[in-house]
């Protein structure tokens, strides 16, 4: 062991210390600093017995209670533990040097802030000489020491001394300045003679008053010296006053960099300018006189003026003016009233002037006019106008502006000033004014550039704006059209939707507007870029050009003028357009610029493109090729141009396998081009390995040549089929331990076996074996790897026997043993282990502590249960079942029992569902209410108020609209509209709209309607309520339709204002941000880059708060000059404004800002005081000074009806405390707190749990029934009690309970438990004596006697059954065998009194064993119900069975019952082992039609299983008793199940499509036909049915009989064709180009899948005629010779197409033929291909309304436009608004969530979908309850 500690030392940075026991060592596992600067170190300790602790206080508990130590070791050891805090020991201090006291040393701290850090001779630490001062008083330092540390605190850190102080007192200032209202402040702190410490003169005052020992005179010095503080005069030094101020008034100017200029009153009062002056002067009521001078001064010096239309004695004065953003005049002036209030525009004097007795109408009309006066002055006085010229209309006028814009300006002759004509013009039309002078002003548009088109009508003007090229290299040209009406359209789009909606213009109008439409494009195209002429990359003629973008993509220029992004396109073109051959191979050539490429193994003409390689999603390497014939078809992938060679007989064999070497080629190159390969020690040498990312971390290994694996396994297999060296075999095969494989001596030589793992039904575990043999075969069980070694004749004899014993010794192997477990956590009970397995799935398994493995707590749960475990143990793992698996408690169902949300959420139909699990508390689960109310009515312990409270939990989790009242809408919603509030303590709403669609808010409602397309009308009546009742807002600065919602705003740790605002488009998309939005605009249609620009000038006006919003005075509530508002929100919530025009969301958060702001003591006590009387903050005389305390939440908690509170602290320092404790630990880690401070913190917390109590509520002296001094109150239903000490009990028996904890005295004891009586508790001669039981106990409407027995000990525990009272006396040594044994006869004539009395039994006659009983069950569902000679009773014969066989019951009773199982269903069979049992549970379809059942067994021995796998792994596992031969009968039996199953279904039709005596079937939507054989055997087709036919050799007339109707199915038959042979033909479209597809069915019955390999099979057998093969070569000419039209006859009219196109059935499958005379085997097929093409829009919008005859749906939960067509139950196929199609959900999901045009609303909504179709099928699979069918058979009866 010592030398084991060595090594701990050496290497695992364990220590030893002198001062710990000897033989103890211990390690230091994490040391430094809190955020609070305070030193921590975790140590761990290992003693000399080998026992480790975790802190030194379990170290001193357990030396003090071992005989083994002494006193001085435990002092030592509290020597040890002070060391460690030492902060000598934890720094590196330097000697102290004349800043310090002599001995005392330094440091300078490491952070950011070098704080300097002392340390006095003791090893104390301090981080100032100001804290160490106050803490050497409280330790008695002499004086002199004293002395000198105040002289160096003088000299270094800022204090000073002053005459006026008491003698030995100091101060510091801490801060001084102006405040925004130009007041002087300064905060000082004290130091007191005696080491206290003051932050205000209040305070010291208060003191000294206090402590009685200052005199009269030292008061007055005291409040001198802060007048002196005050003193701005003898502060600064002033100059005499000039002609600027008034007589006897001084100035002088700062120092700071604005040079601010103050002046001086004479009374010393000091302001920042005259205008802050004149107000204090009217406050103060200065003369009249003095008033006037100084505003006179004002006049002259700081801009104000009078005006005639003010009243007498106003002033006012030009802030701002000049022109707005929106070009507009504007201006801003401030109004001086004669009584000195300040206004900052003419609404507020209007508004004072009305509210005032001192003004009359006419004053109000004259500042009106003043206001009118200075906005005419502000155009036709204020600037220089030329008159007009010939640009502009008689009489008007015209300038320029200065500045660099030089922008004209237009002015009315009735003074109206225009930036613009058109705007001129547009105000002309809206103000009715002459049509003649409108058409003037419309003719001088032309001097802006507008012009006329003979394309528009009348009236109409375009005007083309082209400017200096954009960064891309294109010239930029727009088009702005202006209507006679006055309006000005940005877009063709808007132009023809303005005429389509106006009566004023007709169709033709329109035309015209798209003609021209058509010729700008052209012109466009031509010149907006500078064209390069075309070099050897293009084709002679073609000119190119290289964009300047990211990309810099090129693009190419065809001769007539034709632009193509890439000559890839421009070759797919000509393709299409039939171009010529000669052109085609030109633009072919030219395409290796593009990264094309030819290679040998392709065939003549084809090249290929490496698109994209690299990393995918799950960390495997992909790449993209992309292939184009000589026929000029593209293929994407691999598989479809073979396809496309295999069905052209232009192409050979050889021409498929050379392309797949290709692929062979490609991809081993791709694979080694990977960077993650890794050599390691994993793998030999040479090769490499890698894992994939993500969840599945998928390991691949890579052979030198480039060949990659899966597993070193596959790899193994193709070593030993390649035949390497055995060197090379061997060292490969040394490596499968990587993967989990293993040896075993039993095996044979080289093999290696690997266990997987997996689970039954009911939780119980399975393991699987695999074997690899030396050859490298791997074989999937012991039985296959027993014939293998058999079959191949070289192992040794012993081989197979060894195998048997290798598997016995696995079977015997407890689970313990054959897995590694690790020490369970606290989701497990104590003694538990967890493991995760090895398989792919990883699932966690976990073990009891008897070593018994279970899948997951619920499945651990219910064997406890059934293995009768304490109820303690019980309810432990149900704990941990609701911490770790999901299940929860309701006071609605029984007690103990618990359930489980599977699933829940709304219905495509927004109606609600959940899908609940319950688990009662004898451990039986059920999947719906029904079954548990079944059971609480046939079982004993359940009354009808446990049904009827079950039923109402039901009801809580039903759809919305039945599960909530709803009451008829008002104003705020649209009309037809219902409301609701939740009952939740958020009171939410909730809205119902007439089609009974249920959304949480108006917004989200807008939205789905928006998505569903709701008509224009209702969706704007939503805009306004959600604008009147939902706080959206409209704003000038957004465009037109768009709203806006203040989400939130606040403030950011940082103390920076922030909001969070939600846009809403007219569109209906809403956005998050402004940047999204910005992105929006500048990409969508129907947007101008004014609109961009008004959006940002938007966010600058939200972004500040003293511009954005509307401030008020706060009078008393808040300090002076600061002000508030209240939020428009649903919250309401108050903001605060501090002068400097800080925002903060309550006074709360502003002081605390104020602190780091180091604002003045004043101000700060100031706001204090103003938390106190506006936010319910609090103070106590047990919280130090200036603490204050909130109360955020009192109340009782409903889960244990405590009284409980949560209360926030607030210090003096201006730190806050979320509960008492931190803050008494702040108090103790301070110097400037006390401990007793501490103590009263704590205090403070018990006094206000006593009033919790005694105070809160209204108590009443109590009477007979509680003891003495004790109080009662009564609630409507409960009964409370509240002992002398102040705690409230809800019974007495809990207080009885609580008073034991508390070791009261035995007669107070006594006393209680006396009054017991009082609550139903009684005694008996059972039980020891303080012991009481309690017994409910009455009769239910089923006739059933229902009783709960309930215990209280002695002890005060009280306990629920007898089982807990047995062990309870078990552990406890009070108690001995004779009072366990009392307590078991006591249960004994319960358990008798209950079962006699409880039911009528009746003998059980031949269907039960001798001495049984039985009853019939009460009420509708309840079963028969049989009773044991014990007692026991049983709810079936099979339940009976079990429980016989786990409690060891004789053979002979065994057999007794099984034999009874026959009145149950059970049934036996000869295929079965002798004494098996067998019973049809149900039987059914599932929802693909396939019938289902599901079958139970009991074997001779009794054990149950509930699958064939179960009971087969069983009779392999017992290779003793059972054999080969038992299984394979077993199996055999399955067959004839299976059998007898399919036949039993009742969809099989009979008609002429089938031979005789067989049948068919079709299932639902997809159309799969099935065929039955008349001995119950099925078939996919007839195809295969024949086949199987002829490999059974039936007899040729029924080959014929089948032969012949294979017809149904496509087959036909042609003269060319040997006799007996069919043909099928398959016809589609391949890239636009209709392709045809053959099959062949030979007379032997093999299909062949081209005519090349049908007469390579003629060939090859030899009896066909050359002839014969001549004919079938006829027969493909003939074929191909045929064209669409001669071939087949279309039909025009089919409702199931759109207009014009055409369609043929052939051979039962429908064709479509499209106007342009493309052919595709179905509407999907011919939408990809327009799509693909290009196709117009309105042509594929009207395709798509068609795909919904194959199956494709529209769904409110995918994004607007998109389409679903469900495969299967889990396989989905997508097509995107803009035509994109996805053939699984996860290739959906990325591309929406990759796609900006998506919101994060549309990911979640798909995502809502799948997670609710996947539960929904989950629960379709649980809760399937088919009717039972029982499969009838006699006992013993031969099949």
């Amino acid at each position: 062991m010592e030398d084991m500690k060595t090594k701990m030392i050496n290497y695992e940075g364990w220590e030893r210390s002198d001062l710990l026991p000897a033989g103890w060592i211990f390690k230091k596992i994490s040391e430094g600093f809190t955020k609070d600067k305070k030193w921590y170190s975790t140590l761990t300790y290992l003693s000399r017995q080998g026992v480790t602790f975790e802190s030194m206080r379990t170290i001193v508990d357990h030396l003090k209670s071992s005989s083994s130590y002494t006193n001085e070791d435990i002092e030592k050891c509290k020597e040890f533990l002070g060391d460690q805090k030492s902060c000598f020991k934890k720094y590196e201090w330097g000697d102290g040097d004349e800043t310090i006291l002599k001995g005392w040393k330094m440091r300078t701290s490491d952070s950011e802030n070098q704080w300097q850090y002392f340390l006095s001779p003791e090893g104390r630490q301090y981080r100032t000489r100001y804290v160490a001062i106050q803490d050497m008083f409280k330790r008695n330092y002499s004086e002199r020491d004293i002395s000198n540390m105040k002289e160096l605190m003088m000299k270094y850190e800022g204090w000073e001394e002053s005459d006026l102080l008491p003698a030995g007192w100091m101060f510091k200032k801490i801060a001084e300045g102006f405040t925004k209202e130009n007041k002087w402040y300064s905060t000082l702190h004290y130091l007191s003679n005696d080491g206290l410490t003051f932050e205000s003169m209040k305070t010291i005052l208060d003191h000294m008053k206090a402590t009685g020992k200052y005199t009269e005179q030292e008061f007055e010095n005291c409040q001198e010296f802060l007048r002196d503080q005050k003193s701005v005069l003898k502060k600064y030094e002033w100059q005499e006053g000039d002609d600027t101020v008034p007589k006897g008034w001084k100035s002088r100017i700062s120092e700071t960099e604005g040079k601010w200029q103050f002046i001086l009153s004479p009374e010393g009062r000091q302001y920042r300018s005259r205008f802050v002056a004149i107000q204090d002067m009217i406050r103060r009521k200065d003369t009249e006189e003095e008033v006037h001078e100084m505003r006179l001064s004002l006049i002259e010096h700081e801009g104000w003026e009078r005006s005639d239309y003010l009243p007498h004695d106003w002033l006012f004065r030009v802030k701002w003016e000049g022109l707005g953003k929106d070009n507009k005049w504007s201006s801003n002036i401030c109004y001086l009233s004669r009584e000195g209030v300040p206004f900052e525009s003419m609404i507020n004097v209007i508004k004072f002037m009305r509210t005032s007795s001192l003004y009359t109408d006419g004053d109000i009309i004259n500042c009106k006019e003043f206001v009118k006066k200075r906005n005419q002055d502000t155009t036709e006085e204020r600037f220089v106008w030329k008159e007009g010229d010939e640009s502009v209309p008689k009489g008007w006028k015209r300038r320029i502006s200065d500045g660099d814009a030089e922008m004209e300006w237009i002015l009315s002759p009735d003074g109206r000033m225009f930036r613009s004509r058109v705007l001129a013009l547009q105000d002309m039309i809206k103000n009715d004014c002459a049509s003649e002078d409108i058409e003037i002003m419309r003719q001088k548009l032309i001097h802006e550039g507008w012009q006329k088109d003979k394309m528009f009508p009348l009236g109409w003007l375009i005007k083309k704006w082209e400017g200096k090229k954009r960064s891309r290299g294109k010239l930029n040209q727009d088009l702005k059209y202006l209507n006679r009406e006055g309006n000005r359209l940005e877009s063709f789009k808007t132009v023809l939707e303005f005429m389509n909606n106006s009566e004023s213009y007709n169709e033709e109008d329109m035309e015209k507007v798209r003609q021209f439409k058509v010729q700008w494009t052209i012109s466009l195209r031509r010149t907006g870029f500078e064209w390069e002429e075309g070099d050897e990359t293009v084709p002679e003629g073609w000119k190119k050009r290289r964009g300047h973008g990211k990309t810099e993509s090129e693009h190419i220029l065809s001769p007539d003028g034709v632009q193509y992004r890439s000559r890839y396109n421009a070759l797919m073109t000509m393709y299409k357009n039939e171009a010529e051959d000669v052109l085609i191979q030109e633009m072919r050539s030219k395409l290796t610029f593009e990264g094309w490429e030819t290679i040998s193994l392709l065939p003549d003409g084809w090249m290929f493109k490496r698109i994209w390689e690299g990393m995918i999603s799950n960390g495997t390497f992909s790449t993209n090729t992309h292939y184009i014939t000589r026929e000029g078809n593209v293929y994407e992938s691999a598989k479809t141009a073979i396809e496309f060679m295999e069905s052209k007989a232009d192409y050979k064999e050889m021409d498929v396998q050379n392309f797949r070497e290709f692929q062979t080629l490609l991809n081993k190159v791709t694979t080694k081009k990977r960077e993650d390969w890794l050599e390691n020690e994993t793998v030999p040498r040479g090769w490499k390995t890698r894992t994939t990312t993500g969840a599945s971390a998928r390991e691949y290994v890579l052979r030198p040549d480039g060949q990659q694996f899966m597993t070193r396994s596959i790899a193994l297999q193709h070593m030993v089929k390649e035949n390497y060296s055995e060197q090379d075999i061997s060292e490969m095969r040394s490596k499968l331990v990587h993967e989990g494989w293993k040896k075993d001596d039993l095996l044979p030589e080289n093999w290696h076996y690997k266990m997987f793992e997996g689970n039954f039904k009911n939780g119980s575990s399975t393991n699987q074996y695999k074997f690899m043999c030396k050859e490298g075969t791997v074989l999937e069980s012991m039985k296959m790897a027993m014939e293998f070694i058999q079959q191949c004749g070289y192992y040794p004899a012993d081989s197979v026997q060894n195998c048997k014993k290798f598997m016995q010794e696995q079977k015997d192997k407890t689970a313990e043993q054959r897995f590694e477990w690790q020490e369970g956590d606290d989701s497990l009970p104590g003694g538990w282990k967890m493991r995760v397995s090895e398989g792919e799935a990883d699932m966690q398994w976990i073990l009891s502590p008897e070593g018994i493995q279970y899948r997951s707590r619920y499945c651990a749960i219910q064997d406890m249960i059934k293995r009768g475990c304490s109820d303690d143990i019980v309810e432990e793992m149900k704990e941990k079942m609701i911490k770790a698996e999901g299940w929860t408690r309701s006071d609605w169902i029984p007690e103990g029992w618990m359930f489980k949300i599977v699933s829940e959420g709304f219905t495509k139909e927004n109606k609600w569902y959940s899908t609940i699990h319950y688990f009662s508390r004898e451990g039986i689960s059920f999947e719906s209410m029904k079954t548990v109310t079944d059971y609480l009515r046939s079982t004993d312990g359940y009354t009808e108020m446990d049904i009827e409270n079950c039923k109402e939990f039901l009801a809580d989790q039903k759809s919305c609209d039945k599960k909530y009242e709803w009451s008829e809408g008002d104003e705020t919603v649209p009309e037809g509209w219902k409301m609701r509030i939740s009952d939740s303590e958020q009171q939410w709403q909730f809205y119902l709209s007439p089609e009974g669609r249920q959304y949480r808010t108006r917004y989200v409602a807008l939205l789905d309607m928006v998505k569903r397309g709701v008509e224009q009308d209702q969706i704007e009546e939503m805009k306004e309520k959600m604008i009147g009742y939902e706080g959206w807002q409209k704003s000038e600065f957004l465009p037109y339709g768009w709203m806006f919602k203040i989400i939130w705003e606040g403030f950011t740790k940082e103390k920076d204002w922030t909001q969070t605002i939600r846009y809403l488009s007219r569109e209906g998309t809403s956005f998050d941000s402004m940047k999204n939005v910005l992105e929006f605009i500048n990409s969508g249609e129907g947007y101008t880059p004014a609109d961009a620009e008004n959006c940002k000038e938007f966010i600058k006006i939200q972004n500040s708060a003293d511009k954005k919003y509307k401030w008020n005075d706060a009078g008393e509530t808040l300090p002076a000059g600061w002000k508030t508002r209240v939020a428009d929100g649903e919250m309401k919530m108050e903001f605060i404004l501090s002068p400097e025009g800080r925002m903060y969301r309550s006074r709360y958060v502003a002081i605390q800002d104020m602190f780091k702001r180091n604002y003045s003591n004043e101000d700060i006590e100031e706001m204090r005081e103003k938390m106190i009387s506006q936010e319910e903050w609090k103070r106590s005389d047990l919280m130090p000074h200036n603490w204050l305390y909130k109360i955020k939440w009192e109340g009782q908690i409903m889960k244990d009806n405590k009284w409980s509170e949560n209360l926030t602290y607030f210090s003096k320092e201006g730190i806050s405390f979320e509960s008492n404790k931190p803050a008494a630990e702040y108090m103790r880690n301070s110097p400037d707190y006390t401990e007793q401070d501490a103590i009263n913190c704590k205090e403070f917390v018990k006094r206000r749990n006593q009033e919790t109590q005694e105070m809160r509520f209204n108590w009443n002296k109590g009477d007979h029934t509680v003891p003495s001094g004790w109080k009662m109150r009564k609630t409507e239903d409960r009964e409370f009690i509240l002992s002398p000490e102040g705690r409230q009990y809800m019974t007495r028996v809990v207080a009885l309970t609580d008073m034991v904890k508390r070791a009261y005295e035995e007669e107070l004891l006594e006393e209680m438990r006396s009054k017991l009586k009082y609550e139903g508790w009684n005694t008996n001669q059972y039980l020891p004596n303080g012991w009481f039981w309690k017994m409910w106990e009455g009769e239910t409407k089923r006739q059933k006697l229902d009783r709960n027995l309930y215990f209280v000990t002695k002890e005060g525990a009280r306990l629920e059954s007898f089982k807990t009272v047995v062990e309870y006396m078990e552990s406890n040594e009070l108690y001995n065998e004779e009072d366990i044994e009392k307590i078991r006869q006591y249960k004994k004539s319960e358990a008798v009194d209950v079962r006699r009395r409880g039911y009528d039994w009746e003998d059980g006659g031949d269907t039960l064993p001798i001495g049984w009983k039985k009853r019939p069950g009460v009420g509708q569902n309840e079963t028969e119900r049989i009773l044991s000679p014990e007692g026991e009773q049983y709810r079936s014969r099979f339940n009976a069975l079990q429980n016989m066989v786990k409690n060891g019951c004789s053979r002979f009773e065994i057999e007794d019952m099984k034999n009874k199982l026959i009145h149950e269903g059970w049934e036996s069979i000869e295929l079965l082992p002798d004494g098996w049992l067998f019973k049809r549970i149900w039987e059914g379809t599932d929802s693909n039609g396939r019938t289902i059942s599901n079958t139970h067994y009991i074997s001779d021995e009794g054990q149950l299983f509930e699958s064939v796998k179960s009971a087969i792994e069983f009779m392999q596992s017992s290779s003793i008793d059972y054999n080969e031969q038992h299984i394979e009968r077993f199996k055999e039996f399955q067959n004839l199940l299976c059998k007898v199953s399919t036949k039993k279904r009742d969809d099989w039709l009979q008609d002429e499509t089938v031979p005789a005596g067989w049948k068919r079937r079709v299932i639902g939507a997809s159309g799969r036909e099935y065929i039955l054989r008349p001995d119950g055997k099925q078939f996919m087709t007839r195809c295969i049915a024949l086949q199987h036919m002829l490999e059974d050799n039936y007899n040729i007339e029924e080959i014929k009989a089948m032969r012949s109707k294979l017809c149904y199915e496509g087959w036909n038959e042609d003269n060319c064709l040997p006799e007996g042979w069919l043909y099928k033909v398959w016809e589609g479209k391949i890239n636009g180009r209709t392709s045809r597809s053959y099959k062949f069915f030979s007379l032997e019955g093999t299909v062949f899948e081209s005519m090349k390999t049908a007469i390579e099979f003629m060939e090859m057998c030899g009896y066909y005629s050359e002839e014969s093969t001549d004919n079938c070569r006829k027969f493909m000419k003939k074929e191909n010779r045929n064209s669409n039209g001669e071939r087949f006859k279309w039909e025009m009219e089919d409702n199931s197409a759109p207009y014009g196109w055409k369609t043929r059935i052939t051979e039962g499958r429908k064709f479509f033929l499209m106007p342009d005379g493309n052919q595709f085997p179905s509407l999907f097929s011919a939408f990809q291909h327009m799509v693909k093409s290009d196709y117009l829009l309105s042509q594929i919008n009207v395709l798509r309304s068609f795909l919904k005859h194959e199956g494709w749906e529209f769904d409110s939960l995918l994004p607007s436009g998109w389409q679903v067509k469900y495969k299967g139950s889990d396989s989905h196929w997508y097509i995107g608004r803009h035509g994109e199609f996805f053939e699984n959900t996860e290739k959906a999901i990325n591309f929406i969530g990759s796609n900006s045009e998506y919101t994060i609303e549309d990911l979640e909504n798909v995502k809502e979908k799948i997670d609710k179709e996947k539960k929904e099928k989950e629960s379709a699979v649980i809760s399937t309850s088919p009717k039972e069918v029982k499969l009838k058979f006699s006992p013993k009866v031969k099949l």
